[in-house]
């Protein structure tokens, strides 16, 4: 089961870390900061990617059947990884209305994770691949 947990935090950790590519990192993401940025990002990451998907999945598929209390257990462990979600976050550079990552607050870190970083990542998430992602994350319920 940790192998599928890492698999997958493996494979969040790629999408989220791609969309800092541009500016380089002023000192290294750690295994424990990526991991807290995708524990704390999934679950939100998660249920905006099933309603999107909402339209193109059979109605007694995983999604629209528990994808619910997917969300719910995800969500279980997102305060606790915050504080290694916003290192990572701060960690990969770049700016934020010419101020440096770095020194923006909690609140407002917090917001760009929640809005601007999953907004991103499910604008770039085609339609057309979410039955795939369904038939992947469906056999290793229930995620740890």
């Amino acid at each position: 089961m940790q192998a599928h947990c890492l698999g997958l935090t493996s494979a969040v950790a790629l999408i989220l870390t791609t969309s800092a590519q541009a500016a380089p990192a002023p000192s290294c993401v750690t295994q424990e900061e990526i991991s807290g940025l995708a524990a704390y990002a999934l679950p939100q990451l998660a249920e905006r990617a099933m309603r999107k998907c909402s339209s193109s999945l059979k109605a007694d598929g995983f999604f629209n059947t528990r994808g619910s209390q997917l969300v719910e257990r995800l969500s279980a462990g997102k305060e606790a990884a915050w504080p290694m979600a916003a290192r990572a976050f701060r960690k990969m550079g770049g700016e934020f209305k010419g101020k440096s990552r770095t020194l923006l607050s909690d609140a407002t870190v917090r917001s760009l994770v929640e809005n601007d970083l999953v907004d991103k990542l499910i604008e770039r998430m085609p339609v057309t691949i979410c039955r795939d992602i369904e038939a992947i994350v469906a056999p290793l319920e229930p995620l740890p």
